[in-house]
């Protein structure tokens, strides 16, 4: 027999962030993301090192390789210690991923997915995306805020440009648009984190309610985005 729920009667529990928030290095990206509850950072560009002199508070892991991020999945899901997790960066994730790349074309003896300058090859594009993409969904299906912050790129169509986060290359609609990024914010200065539609940077906001808050100055923090896109069963019984 068919399990029929009514959207409005029953609906699905909102209650944690999977998005991405992304903007200059330097910016307050991390800072940001650390204002989560209970956060724990898979960090591979060091971007953590100064949160002790800025008081910072939140627990650290440092990840050297692509193989380490995919190691460490089940351990950080099974953690009972953390409600969010951060992947600092998406950016630096790419990084390595190509380095892990360039040895797998080593072992194979040719160049597949890396060209000798160290560039993507066609094919590389899109296993990186492919495998990026995979690695978020893994990430994004663990019941915890997940975080994934990076860095920003300018995109150019027909003479008009556009802020947007700096992932495998500037066309990164396949890994934006994926259903399990429920939301992406843009950080044009510090202190500031924007999910307003744009047509001069991306944003996403599957909730509909970010874009309507300002978020700015001491509103920037994860306990206010977290209070605006949480919805509860009960809540929308009353």
């Amino acid at each position: 027999m068919l399990k029929i729920r009514n959207s409005l009667l029953s609906p699905t529990n909102i209650t944690r962030f999977v998005g991405i928030i992304y903007g200059t290095s330097g910016v307050g990206k991390s800072t940001l993301a650390a204002t989560a509850p209970r956060p724990l950072f898979l960090d591979m560009e060091k971007s953590t090192r100064f949160f002790e002199l800025n008081g910072v508070n939140a627990d650290i892991v440092d990840i050297a390789s692509w193989k380490e991020l995919g190691q460490i999945v089940a351990e950080v899901a099974a953690s009972k210690d953390h409600d969010s997790i951060i992947i600092d960066s998406l950016t630096s994730a790419i990084e390595l991923l190509k380095q892990e790349m360039i040895l797998e074309d080593k072992r194979a003896g040719k160049v597949m997915n890396i060209q000798t300058n160290g560039q993507l090859t066609l094919m590389g594009y899109g296993v990186a995306t492919n495998r990026l993409k995979a690695m978020m969904k893994v990430f994004a299906d663990i019941e915890k805020n997940v975080i994934f912050t990076a860095h920003s790129a300018t995109k150019t169509v027909d003479d008009v440009s556009k802020t947007i986060p700096l992932l495998v290359s500037k066309d990164s609609d396949a890994l934006l648009g994926s259903y399990f990024i429920n939301c992406v914010g843009h950080m044009p200065n510090q202190g500031i984190i924007t999910f307003k539609p744009s047509n001069s940077y991306y944003t996403k906001d599957a909730s509909g309610k970010l874009r309507l808050l300002n978020l700015s100055g001491s509103d920037c923090n994860f306990k206010t985005i977290l209070n605006a896109i949480e919805t509860k069963v009960s809540d929308k019984k009353q």
